[in-house]
């Protein structure tokens, strides 16, 4: 997530937004920005309470890499419109691998379930719709700020979603995954009053 992390929090102005429009938490950005400066050995962002800047550095790093990423991009967008016939199947060899990779949970069903919604994230984009505006059109494009205070592991409105998902042919998408992944990316805001989180941008 790296470079597409930073990229996102450049376009959006702040790591908060740029989470949301990954569809990632804003701990998983920020880790993947700090890996990414370590990497580097350079800081790219000032970073306030208030506001989020690029460094001389960062201005000189996204001038460079923003031309390519661009292009990786819109490759990745232009395999998505491959009709399905012509996509490659998951050879016995591959899928031995990815049940030996000791870095994923190595159950058959999820590893399935995964591949099949590559395939279904896909084929909504080949049809010109955006998982990114199907997740939040649940909510008209904002976050669910609840009162705080209490744990809270699944809702009716989580529910529903879920059986929207399964619809569409996802698994492992019941609604106490789907209101967790929903608390993940910012969707449904949970954090209890006083906490430095519930505010942040």
């Amino acid at each position: 997530y790296g470079l597409e992390s930073v990229l996102a929090i450049v376009r959006c102005g702040s790591f908060r937004a740029a989470a949301l429009d990954l569809g990632i938490s804003t701990t998983a950005i920020s880790n993947a920005v700090g890996k990414l400066e370590r990497q580097l050995a350079v800081r790219l962002f000032n970073r306030t309470t208030r506001s989020v800047s690029l460094t001389h550095a960062g201005r000189i790093f996204v001038a460079q890499i923003r031309p390519a990423l661009e292009d990786i991009q819109k490759a990745s967008k232009g395999l998505c419109r491959i009709r399905p016939v012509d996509r490659l199947p998951v050879r016995r060899g591959r899928f031995a691998r990815l049940m030996a990779d000791s870095g994923i949970v190595r159950a058959q069903a999820k590893i399935r379930a995964t591949i099949r919604g590559a395939q279904i994230y896909c084929e909504m984009s080949e049809r010109g719709e955006s998982f990114t505006d199907y997740c939040w059109a649940f909510t008209d494009g904002k976050p669910i700020k609840n009162a705080g205070g209490a744990w809270i592991a699944t809702s009716p409105f989580s529910e529903s979603i879920s059986k929207d998902m399964k619809k569409r042919g996802l698994k492992f998408v019941g609604p106490t995954i789907v209101y967790a992944w929903r608390q993940a990316v910012g969707i449904v805001n949970d954090h209890e009053q006083g906490c430095l989180r519930r505010d942040a941008r």
